[in-house]
């Protein structure tokens, strides 16, 4: 088992471990049937949180899981003795008027207007690459970007690396 004490002083979320009176419940996930216990969860609030499990799980040579929702069926979000990083406490939308710009992290069922208002003009570039790359959309999850019809959007008008990004 690791020593997560540098992990539980660098997070700003919550680190729970298997002596803490919250394990129990913060192990579990929807499908009842799942029954690991990792050696600690992390309930990251940012993405430093996350950058430093990720760090501590690398040094470790944990097994990691990610938690978005622990609504998968076959339990990928929580594993046996490695370390989970819950992004479930990250939910938000941030919006930024002087910079004219909205942080997005889970939109939910606000649906496509929104998507569209929260990339703005970045959102034909980032529908080029996912028909590109994901042309099936089968990462379709959350704020979903739709992949571009090809007769829609050229290279030429959408170049996928821009020398300011």
């Amino acid at each position: 088992m690791s020593d997560f004490g540098d992990l539980k002083s660098a997070l700003s979320g919550r680190l729970i471990e298997p002596q803490d009176s919250e394990y129990e419940r913060a192990r579990r996930v929807w499908n009842g049937i799942i029954d690991r216990r990792p050696a600690a969860i992390a309930r990251c609030a940012t993405v430093g949180d996350v950058i430093a499990c990720i760090e501590t799980a690398w040094a470790g040579r944990l097994t990691v899981a990610i938690r978005g929702g622990g609504h998968n069926i076959a339990g990928n979000a929580v594993c046996d003795g490695g370390l989970v990083i819950d992004l479930s406490p990250m939910k938000q939308i941030v919006v930024d008027p002087p910079a004219t710009g909205v942080y997005v992290n889970y939109l939910g069922g606000e649906g496509d207007r929104r998507v569209r208002d929260a990339y703005g003009p970045n959102l034909a570039r980032l529908s080029e690459i996912k028909r590109r790359y994901d042309p099936e959309n089968f990462f379709r999850m959350n704020q979903n970007i739709q992949p571009a019809a090809p007769e829609n959007l050229t290279e030429a008008r959408v170049p996928l690396l821009r020398a300011d990004s």
